[in-house]
This record gives structure tokens, C-alpha cells and sequence, in this order.
């Protein structure tokens, strides 16, 4: 209601709104570690307890003519980068270029807290690598993924387990690789 989104009122797109987090609280236990280790436990627990709005996401992009389809979260990196690595995974991206597309955001958000854009729980950082390393960890990602292969046997295993239907997943697939 505060940041309404710049396409919600358009007749020039179809805007859709799904919370990913939001709703009831999200619950994982306290994280003491690297930065990797809370971007980790936080990112499980969202695709663990948000199955229902990810399948959402998904099942909305899966629609005909959905596509090409920009999707957002409100700092852009992680219920993005979650959907992202989901969306890149199905359309048969390596994981190594998954973690290296989640790790670039590290650049952008470090010009933007630079130019006084940044979150208000980012403490200062003086490189984008330092971003990354504080920020966007690989290493969080990359277990992040590495959960899904453990306990689904992989993304599509996952999407699959919360409730996208074979065809559904074989029609996103192929938009967004055609």
C-alpha cells in the first residue's frame, strides 16, 4: 500500500501480486555463521513454508502468453534470485552460471547502496565483491540448490512436489528457451 508498483494500474500489462513471504511468519531457527549460512536457512525455509505463492509464481509464467514476464521483490535479490535460479534450472542453465547470474547482483546492489539506495539493514561495504561476500554469498545460493537436489532430487523435482503438473513445467520450459 506504501510502494504500490509502477505496473499495477497499467492497461499496457497484466500485473500480477503475489506475496512470496508475506502472510504468517516464516519460521527457522536463529542463524549464527557466515553470511552464507542465513541466506541459506533463510531461502530454505521460504521454498519449505511458501511452497503455495512459489508454485504460484511459477504456475503464473507457465501460462500461455505469459511470457516474456518481468518479476520482481522489493530489494531484487532474494525471492528474485530464488525464482530466478528455479526459472534458469527448468530451462537447463548450468549451475555454475546460476550461482555466477546470482553473484552479478552483487554489483548492482553495491552501485546502489553507493549512490544511497541501500536497504536499511545493509551495514556500508566498500567493493562489490565485499557485497557479495556479505550480501549474496555463492556458497548460499549454491546450498540453497544443493537442498533441492538433496530433498526433491533437483528443481524440477521440487516444482513438481509443489504442485506444477508435468505439462505445466514442460510448457515453461519450452517458453522460456524458444
Amino acid at each position: 500500500a506504501d510502494f504500490p508498483d509502477v505496473f499495477a494500474g497499467s492497461t499496457e500489462v497484466s500485473y500480477h501480486h503475489i506475496d512470496v513471504i508475506g502472510g504468517k511468519p516464516i519460521y527457522y531457527s536463529p542463524v549464527v555463521g557466515t553470511p552464507a549460512d542465513d541466506i541459506q536457512k533463510s531461502y530454505c525455509a521460504w521454498l519449505e513454508q511458501r511452497q503455495a505463492q512459489i508454485g504460484r509464481v511459477l504456475a503464473t509464467m507457465a501460462e500461455p502468453g505469459a511470457l516474456p514476464a518481468l518479476y520482481h521483490c522489493a530489494g531484487g535479490k532474494d525471492r528474485t534470485g530464488i525464482i530466478s535460479a528455479l526459472l534458469l534450472s527448468l530451462a537447463g542453465v548450468g549451475r555454475e552460471t546460476i550461482l555466477d547470474d546470482y553473484t552479478l547482483t552483487s554489483i548492482f546492489h553495491f552501485r546502489r547502496s553507493i549512490m544511497g539506495g541501500a536497504s536499511a539493514f545493509e551495514e556500508p561495504v566498500e567493493s562489490a565483491g565485499d557485497y557479495a561476500d556479505r550480501y549474496c554469498p555463492r556458497d548460499g545460493m549454491a546450498r540453497t540448490l544443493a537442498h533441492l537436489d538433496d530433498n526433491y532430487g533437483g528443481v524440477e523435482g521440487y516444482v513438481r512436489a509443489i504442485g506444477l503438473p508435468e505439462g505445466q513445467i514442460d510448457d515453461l520450459r519450452r517458453m522460456l528457451i524458444e
